[in-house]
């Protein structure tokens, strides 16, 4: 995201042309990591979007980056609820379980991998969450009432946390 001054006759060619070289130029510091990090581009952009709604600080969204990447390198589904605003207009606590079992490729209950594309714009932050990844012994978490992470290394654990912090 960033803040854009055009005049009201400029062309939507050129809109478009000027936000792609300001994103260039904002994420040219992230280059060698994306490489390094063997995802494409577009990966590394859908992954920060996702990012970016799950997570309120910049280490979780790099804990949260790690547990994303090794589900998907194993073929499991993210399951994240941060894209269910983006094509349901339902924040998680409103999702039922039709909801979750709805045909949209942006489910990521039903689908695994990463959706067809960003469910938002993200910030330099989880762009540089995506793209260098914490490893750790988890594969679960979840954010509380107070949008604390508890991390799980496992289903059970996972489960006592949903118990313990979620009503």
């Amino acid at each position: 995201p960033d803040t854009y001054f055009f005049m009201p006759t400029a062309s939507t060619t050129s809109l478009v042309e000027e936000m792609r070289e300001n994103f260039d130029r904002q994420t040219a510091p992230l280059s060698l990591a994306i490489f390094r990090s063997k995802r494409s581009l577009e990966e590394i952009v859908t992954m920060a979007s996702i990012l970016e709604k799950e997570a309120y600080t910049d280490a979780d969204r790099e804990m949260i980056s790690g547990i994303l990447w090794k589900r998907i390198d194993e073929g499991m589904r993210l399951q994240v609820d941060a894209v269910f605003p983006y094509f349901l207009g339902k924040n998680t606590f409103d999702l039922t379980r039709a909801d979750l079992r709805n045909p949209s490729l942006y489910n990521t209950y039903r689908y695994a991998g990463l959706p067809p594309g960003p469910i938002g714009s993200p910030s330099f932050s989880s762009l540089e969450a995506a793209a260098n990844p914490i490893t750790s012994p988890y594969w679960f978490y979840l954010s509380d009432l107070k949008s604390q992470m508890h991390y799980a290394v496992d289903y059970a654990e996972h489960l006592k946390n949903k118990n313990k912090y979620l009503p």
